[in-house]
C-alpha cells in the first residue's frame, strides 16, 4: 500500500468517525410525526395531512400518528376517513380508550348512533374515569333526542374533568336545548368568560338567544365569532339564520351566501339561503335552493318540509301535498308538517291526519307553539267538512293557549297610534308634501289580515307592468334604519326634528332594498299589514307611491283572524273581547289616514270586489296609473262570494259576543 493509499483510507476511517449513523425506520417516522404536529398547531392542515401520512407510510402501526390523523381529518368533517384512521391504530392497542372515544365520535356525526353507543360503552368499561367518552356519549343521545340522558352524561364528564371547555359548552347547548336557558346561558357565558376565544360556545350561546327570540344579541354574539374565526362557514350560516328571524332579509341572504362559498359542500346553507328567498317572494330562486339542499341530504324531513311550503305559495298544491308526505314518511312525529298538510289539502271526512294530529296532542312534550298550531290545525280541518262545532271546540283550545303565553297589551296598541297621529299632523304632512323620493313608485296594500290583501294583490300581478312583493318589512326597517343613523331616533318620535333630506334618504333606501330582492325593473307591491303605522311616512318619503286599503265585513274578516292562528304578530286576534276591541281601533286608525290623506289611499271593499270584479278592477288599476289589461280579468283564481261572504254565520252561536259587540 503507497502513501497516497494509506492517507485515503485514513481519511475514509475518520469520515466514518464522525458522520452520524443512518436514522432509524422510528426516528425517521418521528420526525415526519413532529412536523405534521407543527404544521397542525400553525394551521397548514394539508401539509400536516401529508406529514402524518408519510410517518404512517414509513411505520404502519404507529398509533398516535393514526390517531392525529384522525383527528386532523374530523376537523374537516371526514368522518369516515377518520374513522378508518382511528381503527388503523386500534390494531396495535385495541383496548386504547381515546381511540375507541374518538371512533365512537365518528360514528355518531356519520348518523350510526347505534354502533356509536357500544363501541363508547366498551370505552367507558375499559375506563370508566375517561371524561370523553362520557361527552361522546352525550352528544350520540342529543342526536337521539334523548336530552336527559345526554345532560346526564355531561355532567358525568364534567365531574371528572371540570374545567374542560367542550364539555362545558355541550351541558350549556343541551341544557338551553330542553328550554332550560337559564342555566345553560350561565354555563356557556362561564365558557366563555374562562376561554374566550373558545368559538363553539359563542355559537350555541347565539343559538339560545335566537331560541329566546333576542336576535340583536345573537347577531352580536356571531359577530364576535366572525373575528375569531372569519373564514368559518358555520357561524355565516348562525348569522343567516339569525337575520332570516328579525327578518331582515337581505343581510340573511348575504350571510347564507356568504357560508355556500365558504363550504358549497354544507346541505344547511343552501336551506337557510332558501328560506330567505322563500321570505323575499323570490319563489323560483328559493325553490332551487331547497332541491338543492334536499339532494345533499336526501332524508332530511325539514328540507323536504320546507319545499314544500315554497311548492305551496307557489300552488302547486299536488306536488307540496307529495313533499309534506315524504316529510312525514322520514319523521312521522313531526308537527309541523303534519300542520302544512293538514292545512294545505281539503278534508272530506275524519282522515288519518286528523287522526295522527290528535294522537300527538296526547304526547306531553308537545307543547307551547306545537301545541297550539296542533289545536287550530284540527279546526281549520272540522271546518273544511262543516263539523262547525268541533272546529270551534279545537280553535277555542288553541287560542286560549295563545293567551296564557303571550298576552296582548291592547292599551300599549292604543298609545302607538295616538304618538303616531299626533306626529303626523295635517300640518306636518303638508308641509312635506313635495319632499321624498319620486324616483320609486311602489304600490302598498294594507289592511288588516283577511281583509282580502293577497287577493288584490294577486290580480295586480297579473298585470305585466306589477310583481307581487308579498308581506316585507323593508319599508319599516329603511325607515327605522336611516332615522337610527341620521337621528339615533327612533319612529314615530324621531320624525318631530327630521327634514326633506331625510325623508329622500328613507326612499331612497326602499329603493336600493327592492332593487336588491328584485331584478325586474317592474312596480312593486308590499302587503305588509303593519305598514298601516306608516302610511303618513310613506307619503312624505315616496310621494308617487301608491296605497291601498283593503278592508271587510268586520263579522266575516274577525272570523277569519280569530281561526287563522298567527305564528307571528297578531297576538290581539286569540281574545274574542282584545280582538273587537282592536279591530274598532284599528278601523278608526285608517278613518284617520283618509282623512288627512284622501286622495293618497284608495279603499277596497272585499266583498264588492269579489261580487264585481271587473269594475273594482278597472278602478284599481286607474289608482295605479296602469293601463288596462285584459289578463286582469283573470278572476278564476277568486274566491266565491259564497267561500268568503258570510261565512260568519257558521260559527254564530259559538262567537255571539263577539258579533254582537262589533255591531253595538
Amino acid at each position: 500500500m503507497n502513501r497516497a493509499e494509506r492517507r485515503r483510507q485514513a481519511r475514509q476511517q475518520r469520515k466514518s468517525r464522525t458522520s452520524p449513523a443512518p436514522p432509524s425506520v422510528r426516528e425517521e417516522a418521528i420526525s415526519f410525526y413532529n412536523e405534521g404536529i407543527t404544521h397542525q398547531k400553525q394551521g397548514n392542515l394539508n401539509l400536516a395531512e401529508s406529514a402524518f401520512r408519510r410517518a404512517i407510510s414509513i411505520k404502519p402501526d404507529f398509533s398516535e400518528a393514526h390517531n392525529n390523523l384522525g383527528n386532523l381529518l374530523t376537523i374537516q368533517n371526514k368522518w369516515k376517513e377518520a374513522e378508518k384512521s382511528y381503527r388503523c391504530g386500534l390494531q396495535k392497542f385495541p383496548n386504547n380508550t381515546m381511540l375507541l372515544s374518538n371512533i365512537g365520535n365518528t360514528l355518531h356525526h356519520q348518523g350510526k348512533a347505534r354502533e356509536a353507543m357500544e363501541v363508547l360503552e366498551e370505552a367507558i368499561r375499559l375506563d370508566p374515569q375517561y371524561a370523553h367518552a362520557y361527552n361522546n356519549m352525550g352528544n350520540v343521545y342529543m342526536s337521539l333526542g334523548k336530552n336527559d340522558e345526554a345532560i346526564k352524561a355531561y355532567r358525568l364528564a364534567l365531574s371528572l374533568l371540570p374545567d374542560a371547555p367542550d364539555i362545558k359548552n355541550n351541558l350549556g347547548a343541551a341544557l338551553c336545548k330542553q328550554a332550560r336557558h337559564e342555566e345553560g346561558v350561565a354555563i356557556l357565558h362561564e365558557t366563555i368568560k374562562k376561554y374566550p376565544r373558545f368559538f363553539d360556545a359563542y355559537l350555541n350561546l347565539a343559538e339560545a338567544a335566537i331560541s329566546l327570540g333576542e336576535m340583536d344579541d345573537a347577531i352580536n354574539i356571531l359577530h364576535e365569532a366572525v373575528l375569531l374565526k372569519p373564514d368559518n362557514d358555520e357561524v355565516y350560516g348562525k348569522l343567516a339564520k339569525g337575520y332570516l328571524k328579525k327578518t331582515e332579509y337581505l343581510a340573511a341572504r348575504s350571510a347564507a351566501s356568504k357560508a355556500i362559498k365558504i363550504n358549497p359542500k354544507a346541505a344547511d346553507h343552501y336551506y337557510w339561503l332558501g328560506r330567505t328567498l322563500h321570505e323575499m317572494n323570490l319563489l323560483d330562486d328559493a325553490e332551487a335552493m331547497l332541491r338543492k339542499a334536499v339532494a345533499m341530504q336526501p332524508d332530511n324531513a325539514e328540507f323536504h318540509n320546507s319545499l314544500g311550503e315554497i311548492l305551496k305559495k307557489k300552488k302547486d298544491i299536488k306536488l307540496a301535498a307529495m313533499t309534506f308526505e315524504r316529510a312525514l314518511e322520514l319523521d312521522p312525529e313531526n308537527v309541523n308538517t303534519h300542520i302544512n298538510l293538514a292545512r294545505l289539502i281539503q278534508h272530506d271526512n275524519y282522515d288519518k291526519i286528523m287522526q295522527s294530529m290528535e294522537g300527538l296532542l296526547e304526547n306531553k312534550d308537545v307543547q307551547g307553539e306545537e301545541r297550539i298550531s296542533l289545536y287550530t290545525s284540527l279546526g281549520k280541518s272540522f271546518n273544511d267538512f262543516c263539523d262547525y262545532e268541533m272546529a270551534y271546540k279545537y280553535t277555542s283550545k288553541g287560542n286560549d293557549l295563545r293567551k296564557c303565553i303571550s298576552p296582548y297589551d291592547i292599551n300599549g296598541r292604543k298609545s302607538d297610534i295616538r304618538e303616531i297621529l299626533d306626529v303626523f299632523t295635517n300640518t306636518r304632512l303638508n308641509q312635506y308634501k313635495d319632499s321624498g323620493y319620486p324616483d320609486c313608485k311602489p304600490v302598498f296594500i294594507t289592511g288588516m289580515p283577511r281583509s282580502g290583501k293577497t287577493v288584490v294583490e294577486n290580480i295586480l300581478a297579473l298585470h305585466p307592468l306589477i310583481t307581487a312583493g308579498g308581506e316585507s318589512a323593508d319599508f319599516t326597517h329603511a325607515c327605522n334604519g336611516t332615522l337610527k343613523e341620521e337621528t339615533r331616533a327612533t319612529y314615530p318620535e324621531g320624525i318631530r326634528d327630521a327634514d326633506s333630506e331625510l325623508f329622500k334618504a328613507v326612499g331612497i333606501e326602499y329603493e336600493r332594498r327592492l332593487k336588491e330582492r328584485f331584478r325586474k325593473t317592474t312596480i312593486i307591491t308590499n302587503t305588509q299589514p303593519f305598514n298601516s303605522d306608516y302610511i303618513g311616512m310613506i307619503r312624505m318619503c315616496l310621494p308617487d307611491a301608491k296605497v291601498i286599503l283593503c278592508r271587510r265585513n268586520a263579522r266575516d274578516n274577525c272570523l277569519e283572524m280569530f281561526r287563522k292562528s298567527f305564528t307571528r304578530g297578531h297576538l290581539y286576534s286569540f281574545d274574542p273581547d282584545v280582538l273587537r276591541e282592536y279591530f274598532l281601533l284599528q278601523t278608526d286608525f285608517m278613518n284617520q289616514w283618509l282623512k288627512r290623506l284622501p286622495e293618497f289611499i284608495h279603499v277596497v271593499q272585499f266583498e264588492e270586489f269579489i261580487q264585481n270584479p271587473k269594475d273594482e278592477i278597472r278602478a284599481l288599476l286607474e289608482f295605479c296609473d296602469l293601463p288596462w289589461n285584459d289578463a286582469c280579468l283573470d278572476i278564476a283564481s277568486l274566491p266565491s262570494p259564497e267561500q268568503v261572504v258570510g261565512v260568519w254565520r257558521n260559527y254564530e252561536e259559538y262567537l255571539k259576543p263577539l258579533f254582537d259587540k262589533l255591531d253595538s
